[in-house]
C-alpha cells in the first residue's frame, strides 16, 4: 500500500512539473522577446522554441523535485510517520520547485544583465537579495496557518533543507557557470568604444570580391571594405578552425596553447574577453560552429556564449551530464519530427540582429565585446539554390554532390573542381546576402560611429590547387590567406600591405580600446599599419609572419616572407621547401634555386620561432584533456574532422 500511495503521489508530481515546466517556459520567452534576444519569425517557429525549451523545463523540474521527493519517501518509508500521498508536504514540494524554476529564469537574467562585475560587491549584493526574495516567497507559499511552524518542528528537516539547499545551489551553478574563470584582476572601467569581430569559417581571400581578383560578387561586404582598412598581406597561424580561433582570442600561437579536438586551454592564458570583461564591456559570443564550444575554453569572459543548437533556459547546465542528456533527447525529438537541417547562416544573422538591436544609443548601459563566427562557406556545402551560379544540369549535380562534402577526401574522383566551386562561391553569396542584415543593425543602432569592427576568416579553402580539397593538411597560400578588415571611426579608410596575422587581433583591440595588456601575447598591435593605410605606404620592415602546425602534422611550423614560405615538416629532420604562393601553379611553384642568403635568414628565423613557442608552450603548462561524447562526435563527423 505504502509502494502504491508513493507512485500515485510521484506521479502527481510529474503533472505538476509539467505545468510549471511550460508556464516557466512561457514566462521565459517573454522575456527573451521583451529583451531581444528571441526574434519571432513566425508563429510556427516560436511555438517550436516553446514546446523545446517547455520539455527541456519540464525535466529540470522533475529533477529537482525527484531530489527532494525521493528522501522523504525512503524516510517516510523508515519511520511511517505520514504517508506518502499526504496533500501537506506534497503541495510544499510542489510550491519549492514552482518558485525554484522561477528563481532560476530570474537570477541568472539578472546575473547576466544587471551584475556584470566578477565578485563584485554589486553582484554579490544582488544575489543575496535574490536569495532573500527566494525565502519570502517560499515560505509564504507554504503557509497556511501558524501551525506551520508547529509543522516544521515536528517533520524536521525536510521543508527548511528543500527551502535553504535549493537556492544555495542554484546561486552556486550561476557563479559556477559565470564568473569561475575569470581570474584576472578588475580593471578600471573603460566607457570605450564597442568592440565587434565577425569571423568566417574558411572564406577564401581571393572570394572576396574586395579583394579584386573577381570570382565572386560580395556587394555588402566590399561595401563595408570601403569604409574600412583592408590588409591584403593578412593570414592564419593554422589551417583548421580550433587552433586559429583560440590564437586570434588569446593572441598565443597553436603549439603555444595546444587547443584541439581533445585538448581545452589552460586557465593561465587570458583570453580577450576576459580583459575586456574586467574593462566593465559587457561581453557576447554567437558561434554556428559546434567546434568552438565553451567547453574548450571559447566561452571565458563572455557574460552570453551561445553555441547554435543550445537549449536556451539550460545554458547554465552546459558543463553538466543533465544537459548533454537533454540535448540528445532534443535531437532525437526534432529528428523523428523530420525537421530539416538547420540553416546555421540566418540563425546566426538572427542572433546579431537581435544584438545590436539591444545596444541602440537609447540602451547602452556599457560598452559592448560581440564575437560572432558563420559556419558557411565551410562544409557541408547547401547553398540556397537561388545563389549558384551555372547550367540547370550542372547546379542539379553540384547539389547531389554539396551534401556529401565532409567524405570528399574519400569519394572525390578526378578533379571535380567544376562541382564544388560553385557550390562554395554561392555560399559566399549567401553569406554576402545575410550580411547586409547585420550591417542594417549595426547602422541602425548606431555602431558605426563609436566601434571598432573587424572582419576576418578563421582559414581559407584548397580547391586542388596542390591536389587537396578542404583545409587542415598544408600551409599552401589558398588555405593560410584569409580576408582581415578593419573599420574604425577615426581612421581612413585604405589598403594596407602590412603583413598582419590572426594573433594579432587582440593586441590591436586593447591598444584601440586603451585596455590592460596581458603577458604572453605573440602579436602586435595593428594601429600603427591602419594609420599609414590611406597614404599607401607600407615600410619595408621585413616582418615574418609564423604559421603553426596543421590538424595532421603537429610538427609543421612555417615563416612566410612574401611571396615566398619556407615549411619545416618534421619533428627532427628538416626537410625545407621553398614556395612561391603567389604562383599557385600546383608542384611547380616550388622555387628550385632559392636566394641562399635569404634561405639562410628565413631559416635562421623560423627555427629561433620554433625554440621560442616551445619555451613558451613549457611556461604555460601541459595541455588539459578533454572527452568528446557521441554528440560531439557526431557533429565532427558531419564537418569532416572524424571518420
Amino acid at each position: 500500500m505504502f509502494v502504491k500511495k508513493a507512485t500515485s503521489a510521484y506521479w502527481r508530481l510529474v503533472v505538476y512539473s509539467a505545468v510549471i515546466g511550460i508556464v516557466v517556459s512561457v514566462v521565459d520567452m517573454v522575456y527573451h522577446v521583451s529583451r531581444g534576444y528571441f526574434i519571432v519569425n513566425s508563429f510556427l517557429s516560436s511555438l517550436d522554441y516553446l514546446a523545446v525549451n517547455a520539455i527541456v523545463n519540464t525535466a529540470l523540474c522533475l529533477f529537482l523535485t525527484t531530489v527532494i521527493y525521493v528522501p522523504i519517501v525512503i524516510i517516510n518509508f523508515i519511520g511511517r510517520k505520514e504517508e506518502p500521498a499526504s496533500g501537506s508536504y506534497l503541495t510544499r514540494i510542489t510550491w519549492v520547485v514552482f518558485f525554484s524554476a522561477f528563481y532560476f529564469v530570474l537570477s541568472l537574467n539578472v546575473n547576466i544583465d544587471y551584475l556584470p562585475r566578477t565578485y563584485s560587491a554589486e553582484s554579490l549584493i544582488g544575489n543575496l537579495v535574490l536569495i532573500a526574495l527566494f525565502f519570502i516567497l517560499a515560505i509564504f507559499s507554504t503557509i497556511k496557518s501558524p501551525r506551520f511552524f508547529r509543522f516544521v518542528l515536528r517533520k524536521g528537516f525536510y521543508i527548511p533543507s528543500a527551502v535553504i539547499a535549493v537556492p544555495l545551489v542554484i546561486v552556486f551553478l550561476v557563479f559556477l557557470a559565470f564568473y569561475s574563470d575569470d581570474k584576472i584582476p578588475e580593471n578600471p572601467r573603460i566607457d570605450g568604444p564597442n568592440v565587434i569581430i565577425i569571423t568566417i569559417d574558411a572564406l577564401r581571400q581571393d572570394r572576396v570580391g574586395a579583394y579584386g581578383l573577381g570570382y565572386v560578387e560580395t556587394p555588402n561586404l566590399d561595401g563595408f571594405t570601403a569604409k574600412a582598412v583592408k590588409f591584403e598581406e593578412a593570414c592564419t597561424p593554422s589551417p583548421w578552425t580550433v587552433p586559429s580561433m583560440y590564437s586570434m582570442n588569446s593572441s598565443r600561437y597553436p603549439s603555444v596553447h595546444g587547443v584541439d579536438l581533445y585538448h581545452r586551454g589552460s586557465e593561465e592564458i587570458i583570453m580577450l574577453a576576459q580583459v575586456l570583461k574586467s574593462h566593465g564591456y559587457r561581453t557576447e559570443g554567437y558561434v554556428a560552429n559546434n567546434l568552438l564550444y565553451s567547453e574548450r575554453g571559447f566561452g571565458r569572459g563572455f557574460d552570453v556564449y551561445v553555441e547554435q543548437g543550445d537549449i536556451g533556459a539550460l545554458v547554465p547546465f552546459k558543463l553538466t551530464a543533465f544537459y548533454r542528456f537533454m540535448c540528445r533527447f532534443r535531437n532525437v525529438t526534432l529528428k523523428l519530427l523530420r525537421k530539416p537541417r538547420p540553416d546555421t547562416t540566418k540563425w546566426l544573422t538572427d542572433k546579431l540582429v537581435s544584438a545590436f538591436s539591444r545596444y541602440g544609443e537609447s540602451n547602452r548601459r556599457r560598452p559592448l565585446f560581440l564575437w560572432a563566427h558563420y559556419l558557411d562557406p565551410h562544409n557541408p556545402l547547401t547553398p540556397p539554390r537561388e545563389y549558384i551560379h551555372g547550367e540547370p544540369e550542372l547546379i542539379e549535380r553540384a547539389l547531389d554532390r554539396g551534401y556529401y562534402y565532409a567524405e570528399i577526401s574519400e569519394t572525390f574522383e578526378g578533379n571535380e573542381r567544376e562541382l564544388y566551386v560553385p557550390l562554395y562561391e554561392a555560399e559566399v553569396r549567401y553569406l554576402d546576402a545575410e550580411l547586409k542584415r547585420v550591417f542594417k543593425a549595426m547602422e541602425e543602432a548606431g555602431l558605426f560611429e563609436d566601434s571598432l569592427i573587424i572582419i576576418t576568416a578563421d582559414h581559407g579553402e584548397e580547391f586542388n590547387e596542390h591536389g587537396r580539397y578542404g583545409h587542415c593538411w598544408t600551409h599552401y597560400d589558398e588555405v593560410m590567406s584569409i580576408p582581415m578588415i578593419i573599420y574604425t571611426p577615426d581612421v581612413e579608410p585604405g589598403v594596407s600591405g602590412y603583413p598582419a596575422s590572426l594573433v594579432d587581433i587582440m593586441p590591436t583591440v586593447l591598444d584601440y580600446v586603451g585596455a590592460y595588456e596581458p603577458p604572453g601575447m605573440s602579436g602586435e598591435s595593428l594601429g600603427p599599419a591602419m594609420e599609414t593605410a590611406a597614404g599607401g605606404e607600407v615600410p619595408d620592415t621585413g616582418k615574418y609572419v609564423y604559421l603553426d602546425q596543421t590538424s595532421q602534422n603537429l610538427y609543421m611550423k612555417s615563416v612566410r616572407l612574401r611571396p615566398y614560405t619556407l615549411t619545416r615538416d618534421g619533428e627532427k629532420e628538416y626537410s625545407y621547401v621553398m614556395i612561391d604562393d603567389s604562383i599557385h601553379k600546383g608542384p611547380d611553384d616550388i622555387v628550385q634555386d632559392p636566394d641562399p642568403e635569404l634561405f639562410d635568414r628565413m631559416q635562421t628565423a623560423l627555427d629561433r620561432w620554433a625554440e621560442l613557442t616551445a619555451t613558451e608552450a613549457e611556461a604555460v603548462g601541459d595541455r588539459i584533456e578533454i572527452g568528446l561524447d557521441e554528440e560531439r562526435k557526431a557533429k565532427l563527423r558531419g564537418l569532416g574532422y572524424l571518420d
